[in-house]
């Protein structure tokens, strides 16, 4: 068994904190908060996108008690209480006041809800009964689910799509360019395991990927420059693979043998772009904008993608003993076997942690990152956080 996996479960069960995951587009890192226990929701931050105001007042005291799980978008959050229903607060724009074009959806969110997903201005909650009640921005954000759905048992999202995958192993997708799978339909009506949404911000800049029982990646759309165009690895991803990781600009899916596939908007960064090593013996994969970072069976690490964000890791000890990678936005963490951890990429995200470099060379169990900053959980309960830095003017950030 992994020491360090044995230290961060003991962290978590003493600590009974809080469970974290992202989605990332190019501009954002929306971040799901699941708490462990039963209990009361508070937040805090900017008045009128969830923070500020007394949320309490706002939901009418149903967050007191009960919450088990909290989920956000860009503006707004919304909490599941054990009884099955939802309280949200913030931007109602985004979902926070329960309507999409101006009707309610609030009477369909009173019970039976199990989980809640997001797109960065739309929620979709997924009910008992394998319906899907979705609500938010009025435009194509993913806030109107097609009449009827049924038979839904889980939901994957993106920066303004949701794609719902149904018991028969069929999906079906809608909201922004995303939301249109008519390209590849014939090829999503069974054997669907999950989806895998890319988005970058530019006109067309959109892609999708769904991996198969049988290990085949399907891709949509076809005219997309980055990964839903997949002719050129065609063969490659017709079967053996067991997971899709994206980072924006394209997809990269690894298959039984620990080789990694590599297609999409390749190079998009000029002569700041490492290109990518050879990509076999991987074992796991962790990517940011523009940027891949793969661990190996031996523990060492390669990384390929834009330079400044974590793609050149030229001087950094990552040739062996390294066991999970972490991320920010825009910079990486390497825990060790020995409890060390290293960091790189773009230095005010976390990149450069000269700062608390005396705290990182042993004793950490566990690292989180959030867009901009990473915090270290070490052994004897102490969090190690580094304060942002300022970047230069002189940084130029991806367009």
């Amino acid at each position: 068994m992994n020491l360090k996996d044995v230290y961060f479960t003991e962290a978590i069960e003493e600590f009974r904190g809080v469970l974290v995951y992202t989605f990332s587009t190019k501009y954002n890192s929306h971040f799901t908060t699941k708490s462990i226990a039963v209990g009361k929701a508070t937040a805090w931050g900017k008045a009128g996108n969830g923070g500020g105001a007394d949320i309490n007042t706002i939901t009418g005291g149903a967050i007191t008690s009960g919450v088990v799980a909290l989920y956000s978008n860009d503006g707004c959050y919304a909490a599941l209480k054990t009884n099955g229903s939802v309280s949200t607060w913030g931007d109602s724009s985004s979902g926070g006041n329960q309507t999409r074009s101006g009707t309610s959806v609030a009477s369909s969110l009173t019970s039976g809800v199990v989980e809640i997903f997001a797109a960065r201005y739309a929620l979709a909650a997924l009910k008992n009964d394998g319906t899907v009640v979705t609500w938010g921005y009025a435009s194509n954000y993913g806030s109107f689910s097609p009449a009827g759905l049924s038979g839904v048992v889980d939901i994957y999202s993106g920066n303004e799509a949701f794609a719902a995958l149904k018991s028969d192993g069929s999906i079906v997708t809608w909201g922004g360019l995303l939301g249109d799978s008519s390209t590849a339909s014939s090829n999503l009506t069974s054997g669907v395991v999950s989806v895998t949404m890319a988005y970058t911000g530019g006109t067309g800049s959109r892609s999708a990927a769904a991996l198969k029982n049988n290990g085949r990646v399907i891709t949509w759309p076809t005219n997309s420059p980055t990964g839903g165009n997949s002719s050129s690895v065609t063969s490659d991803i017709s079967s053996g693979i067991v997971v899709i990781y994206t980072d924006v600009y394209t997809f990269a899916a690894l298959n039984t043998n620990g080789r990694l596939i590599y297609w999409g908007q390749t190079g998009y960064g000029g002569n700041s772009y490492v290109a990518a090593p050879s990509l076999t013996n991987i074992v796991s994969v962790s990517c940011a904008w523009g940027v891949y970072v793969a661990l190996t069976t031996s523990g060492s690490v390669l990384t390929w993608g834009l330079s400044a964000y974590g793609g050149n890791s030229s001087g950094i000890t990552l040739s062996s003993n390294v066991v999970k990678i972490f991320r920010s936005g825009s910079a990486f963490a390497a825990l060790k076997f020995d409890g060390s951890v290293v960091t790189w990429g773009y230095s005010p995200y976390g990149g450069n942690s000269s700062s608390v470099a005396s705290e990182l060379t042993a004793g950490v169990v566990a690292v989180y990152g959030n867009s901009y900053s990473f915090a270290a959980l070490k052994s004897n309960g102490k969090v190690i956080a580094q304060q942002r830095l300022e970047p230069s003017n002189s940084h130029c950030r991806v367009s």
